[in-house]
């Protein structure tokens, strides 16, 4: 199937399977991204969590615990005003998870605490970690993003590369229900220990 969609890209949408993304990197990228070049830069981190699935929920969590230092926004909650100068954000929905807001409403919410933070940081190169499918579309349409250009895996499943091949704007992608409950602390602590 892999071959079929690199044979006709126009035709096909590949989404949502994880052995079929294997795949595809499989034929495209034969000898895989092994090379050192291919680190992600973590000094400056802005993790969006939109997703509201439990594990997601774990591994901010674990994430929190973890990394104290973390500066945590919420996006519903309007609280940008109270962020703070720290080179690791967290953007999260809410303090107490709800169905207050429509999976939508938090994805524009979330972009749209992005790219205040983003431009009020104008200046700064940050990674961009966006986990959550309807998260991850809603800040890159936000952003006028028209493509990522794929620089390698930070984890199994994790794809991180540039947003429209522009090497000052870095971003790391995962579904929201995907990854063991210790993946954003690993990431935090990455990014906590450089610098």
């Amino acid at each position: 199937m892999a071959r079929a969609l690199l044979e006709s890209p126009q035709r096909w949408l590949a989404v949502g399977a994880a052995g079929l993304t294997e795949a595809l990197a499989g034929c495209l990228f034969p000898a895989g991204f092994a090379s050192a070049s291919t680190i992600p830069p973590l000094e400056n981190l802005l993790i969006a969590v939109g997703s509201r699935c439990d594990l997601a929920r774990r591994q901010v969590a674990r994430l929190c615990e973890a990394c104290p230092g973390f500066s945590i926004i919420h996006a519903m909650e309007n609280d940008m005003a109270r962020h703070g100068p720290a080179r690791q954000q967290l953007i999260i929905p809410e303090r107490r998870s709800s169905t207050r807001f429509t999976a939508e409403q938090v994805a524009r919410g979330m972009a749209y605490c992005v790219q205040a933070l983003l431009e009020e940081k104008s200046g700064q190169a940050y990674m961009l970690f966006l986990t959550g499918g309807d998260t991850a579309m809603a800040v890159m349409a936000r952003l006028s993003v028209r493509q990522v250009e794929l620089a390698g895996e930070w984890a199994p499943g994790v794809a991180w590369g540039w947003l429209d091949g522009d090497r000052h704007r870095p971003v790391m992608t995962k579904a929201g229900g995907f990854g063991d409950e210790a993946l954003l602390m690993r990431l935090g602590q990455a990014s906590t220990t450089r610098g």
